[in-house]
């Protein structure tokens, strides 16, 4: 399977990336810095990692909030 790279981008833009490729996502795992924590996230969360899950053809991506206030 081949997944596009999508490191990088806003998480919507991610989701129409893959969309496009017909890849699906598994889960969506967010991160933060440490002593910060996050209680949810949106689709303007930037993209820091793509796992993917071979038995499925899905994926996991991580992701972290790229402006913190």
């Amino acid at each position: 399977m081949e997944v596009p790279d999508v490191v990088g981008f806003t998480l919507a833009e991610a989701k129409k990336i893959l969309a496009g490729a017909g890849i699906g996502i598994r889960a969506v795992r967010v991160t933060s810095p440490p002593r910060r924590r996050c209680e949810g996230y949106d689709d303007s969360f930037r993209v820091i990692r793509v796992r993917a899950a071979q038995e499925d053809g899905q994926v996991e991506l991580l992701i972290c909030n790229a402006v913190l206030s």
